[in-house]
């Protein structure tokens, strides 16, 4: 169900949210997860019942089910590194995007530009080291 409410909210970013935060060692589902709960160290496959396993594994002879978990353990952390890998690229990209708008048409960069150039025009003076957050600091020269 969290996996559908975040797939609707794909454009927000709660769908990657949702797959980093199923990426990290701190996920863990060992309460209705196979591959999770055979990371407990009290875990025993053979105290599970026949039927509570999942089709593939019921399939397979007794010997072969715990190299076929680990397997699966193996895969799936291959899975979450790719997934922390491109994470990181992601953040990399949006840092650099949120950098490069930041100097580019924002609201207190085009505001601070549209008052320098009406201050320009004007007999008023302001510093160029200006921010957004001092721009009381014009002068007036009547």
């Amino acid at each position: 169900m969290q996996d559908h409410n975040a797939a609707m909210l794909a454009s927000s970013g709660a769908l990657v949210e949702r797959s980093v935060a199923k990426a990290s060692p701190n996920y863990n589902n060992g309460s209705w997860d196979l591959v999770d709960a055979a990371k407990d160290k009290d875990f025993k496959l053979d105290a599970l019942k026949e039927t509570d396993l999942p089709a593939a594994i019921q399939a397979l002879p007794p010997a072969e089910r715990k190299d076929f978990i680990e397997k699966k353990s193996q895969e799936r952390a291959g899975l979450q590194a790719k997934i922390n890998q491109l994470n990181a690229e992601r953040e990399k990209f949006v840092a650099a995007q949120m950098k490069s708008a930041a100097t580019t048409n924002t609201l207190d960069s085009v505001v601070i530009t549209t008052v320098r150039e009406q201050a320009r025009r004007g007999r008023s003076r302001l510093s160029e080291g200006c921010s957004a957050g001092e721009m009381g600091k014009v002068t007036l020269g009547l």
